[in-house]
């Protein structure tokens, strides 16, 4: 299993940000709106095709969904080499935002996208972002051990953004009492989290 790529055919790039989304799709207009993307969109994710990504989320319905977007165009690589392909055509692109997440196909999305970031100079040129996986915290240590897990897979001494996964008003008590912003403040000036 390894994430899609969702890209326009080549044509001249306008200069512009643009992003790759993986997990929840219906972000994506506001995205498009928002940050305004020219006529030429690029997004990736880890659905498609290629797996359930959880039982909320299954990447079917991210092709459904996406295919509704004009001037978009769904693929989803077969093997870690064409994704890496693909990837890197992306961000040839101007593509420059990756977010990942710990359990994306069964724990692999954040090992196959760290490789393809680890080709060339592929890392440098993105903001990369994953998520603490909330449900997993059952003590302060957690955190770091989860940190240190995920920046390991993907091949990296840092990310730029650190999200909070599958938050609800439970965890939010939890990780909070854990002390999060404390430990995501130590995490920063450490180097380990680097905000853009």
């Amino acid at each position: 299993m390894v994430p899609f790529v969702v890209s326009e055919p080549m044509e001249p790039h306008q200069s512009a940000p643009l992003h790759i989304i993986s997990g929840r799709f219906e972000r994506v207009p506001t995205l498009f709106i928002n940050v305004g993307l020219p006529k030429r969109r690029s997004v990736a994710g880890n659905g498609g095709l290629v797996g359930n990504d959880g039982p909320t989320h299954h990447g079917v319905f991210d092709l459904a969904y996406l295919s509704t977007i004009p001037n978009v165009t769904v693929a989803a690589p077969k093997a870690g080499n064409e994704f890496r392909a693909m990837l890197h055509h992306t961000i040839d692109q101007g593509v420059n935002y990756i977010d990942t997440a710990y359990p994306y196909h069964g724990g692999q999305s954040e090992v196959v996208v760290g490789r393809a970031l680890k080709d060339g100079n592929y890392r440098e040129r993105v903001h990369l972002a994953t998520k603490l996986p909330c449900w997993e915290v059952k003590s302060a240590d957690d955190f770091d051990r989860l940190l240190n897990e995920q920046l390991g897979k993907l091949q990296t001494d840092h990310i730029d953004f650190y999200l909070l996964h599958a938050l609800n008003k439970e965890r939010l008590l939890q990780v909070r009492d854990l002390g999060v912003r404390e430990w995501a403040e130590g995490a920063i000036a450490d180097g380990r989290i680097v905000g853009s």
